[in-house]
């Protein structure tokens, strides 16, 4: 699977698998996607905006029903069979009520294999989910020094197509939010001498992610599903 996506560790791979996995009807282990590969797709807008799942995941998941239909329509003459009534699951096509009559998938593939190609481009092509993070802090008044007590996150995260990498970017806007608050900053000297030009003088979260609850609650209300995480509590 070729994909125009440029992700920079977001798992972008993993989540396009997934997608051509289920609407393909294909071993999620024999799916191996490549992105950014300007020998197989066009130009593709860049990684931003919370918009690769919604874009590219969309276009993955017509381009897998896209194939899975080719491949029913070449095994309708092996297995005497409308295109209607057969199944493609983990790589075997079947006929529905009838599980003796089978093929696996490979069978019926030319030597040299199948192509499609597919892209999705929305009229309103701007997508993104609401959250919101909570924080309960102590302040020393007379020192200044911050300690946050509980953090808790609110998401919209709809139906997740990957839920570690989805647990995982929250993880990632907790740090990075007490980053921006509390931790990092670029420190000039009087004279104009940067002074935290690497992580050996800049100042990162390492600290609030030694404190974070490993047994993280996260629940759902009861009408969306919204995500609550509780990634530090006082006891903490």
């Amino acid at each position: 699977m070729y994909v125009g996506s440029t992700p920079q560790g977001q798992g972008h791979e993993t989540m396009v698998a997934l997608v051509v996995a289920e609407r393909l009807g294909w071993p999620l282990e024999k799916i191996r996607v490549t992105a950014g590969d300007t020998r197989h797709v066009p130009f593709a807008l860049l990684t931003a905006g919370s918009r690769s799942a919604v874009m590219v995941g969309n276009a993955a998941a017509q381009a897998g029903a896209a194939m899975r239909k080719r491949v029913l329509e070449r095994a309708g003459d092996a297995l005497e069979a409308d295109v209607q009534d057969m199944v493609l699951e983990d790589g075997v096509i079947g006929v529905r009520g009838a599980p003796a009559r089978s093929v696996p998938a490979t069978d019926v593939l030319p030597d040299e294999g199948l192509e499609v190609f597919d892209s999705f481009d929305p009229k309103r092509p701007l997508t993104f989910s609401s959250g919101c993070h909570g924080a309960v802090v102590a302040v020393d008044p007379e020192t200044g020094q911050v300690e946050v007590l509980r953090y808790v996150i609110a998401h919209d995260t709809g139906k997740a197509i990957n839920p570690v990498t989805l647990e995982g970017q929250l993880h990632g806007g907790y740090a990075h939010g007490l980053g921006y608050a509390l931790y990092e900053a670029a420190v000039y000297d009087a004279d104009g001498s940067y002074r935290t030009a690497s992580f050996l003088d800049y100042t990162i979260v390492e600290d609030a992610l030694r404190k974070r609850n490993p047994d993280a609650v996260v629940d759902r209300l009861p009408i969306t599903s919204d995500r609550i995480v509780e990634l530090l509590t006082a006891e903490h």
